[in-house]
């Protein structure tokens, strides 16, 4: 009997260190890891990163690994229902690092009130796994819309192809880069209106975040659409509302850190696409 008692005993503690095995052969990669934070909405996950971001001192281990990177990509029907979300007022997307030293950025929607509201995670692509050709920013001439830049954010070609270029220089000095008023940035700001429009990109199939080094020697976001070969949508179409084009301004906090906080109660350009006129506080508000 004691006999018997003592092979349960022993069958059942082989049984459980082999469903902890399991366990842990089945963990996640980086890059799944964050696909599966944007399923299960673990934004604690997330904050953590952010907050790892802000302290951590930038190694070269940390540089070295961002060198291996090519851009981030975010899955179209997941920014789309991120911005579709009741009450988005803004779009952040904030950059963040992994236990494994690496780069990560999170597309993150708040409300009037700087509430976060939703937020989708990216997926980091590697230069091995891309087939990114800038070339085609020096090919396809820009055609400028009638509308200010600074209302569609849209970058011209040019300043494209020159903003991605340079950053192979600009890692020998990457501390500097993320200084925006002596602060290092922790985040680059989008209307929910400028994020539609890049969804509208006929073709797309990914929209990708890419970093630049601006005129002014500061990281900054470059965002394209890539069509399902991977290839980057850049057009020389006029249509300021489908058209492939290369997208930036976007504000940096610090620097720029307090959005409108109003209710849109205007809108301009085509189609409505743009938003220009605020209304603070909200009619709805006011009954409530």
């Amino acid at each position: 009997m004691k006999k018997d008692v003592f092979f349960m005993l022993v069958a059942s503690m082989l049984l459980i260190y082999s469903c902890s095995d399991d366990n842990e052969s089945n963990s996640t990669t980086p890059e799944t890891a964050n696909l599966e934070i944007q399923n299960t909405g673990e934004i604690p996950s997330i904050a953590l990163e952010k907050e790892q971001w802000k302290s951590v001192t930038i190694s070269n281990e940390i540089v070295t690994r961002q060198q291996g990177i090519s851009h981030y990509e975010f899955d179209i029907v997941a920014l789309q229902t991120l911005i579709d979300t009741k009450d988005v007022n803004y779009i952040w997307f904030d950059v963040g690092l992994t236990r494994d030293n690496l780069m990560t950025f999170t597309a993150t929607a708040e409300n009037k009130f700087e509430e976060i509201v939703g937020q989708v995670t990216s997926q980091a692509i590697t230069q091995q796994k891309s087939k990114t050709d800038f070339s085609i920013l020096n090919q396809v001439k820009s055609v400028e819309p009638e509308i200010a830049p600074l209302e569609t954010h849209i970058l011209p070609n040019q300043f494209a192809y020159e903003y991605l270029t340079s950053m192979d220089k600009a890692y020998s000095n990457f501390e500097q880069l993320l200084l925006h008023d002596g602060e290092r940035v922790e985040r680059f700001g989008l209307n929910p209106v400028i994020v539609q429009r890049m969804l509208n990109t006929k073709g797309i199939n990914t929209l990708a975040l890419f970093l630049g080094q601006n005129y002014n020697d500061k990281l900054t976001t470059v965002f394209i659409a890539k069509d399902k070969g991977g290839n980057l949508l850049i057009d020389d179409s006029d249509d300021v509302n489908t058209s492939g084009k290369a997208f930036d301004f976007t504000q940096p906090c610090p620097n720029f850190c307090d959005p409108d906080s109003g209710c849109c109660i205007e809108r301009c350009g085509p189609f409505n696409i743009f938003c220009c006129d605020y209304e603070d506080p909200c009619p709805d508000d006011e009954d409530e």
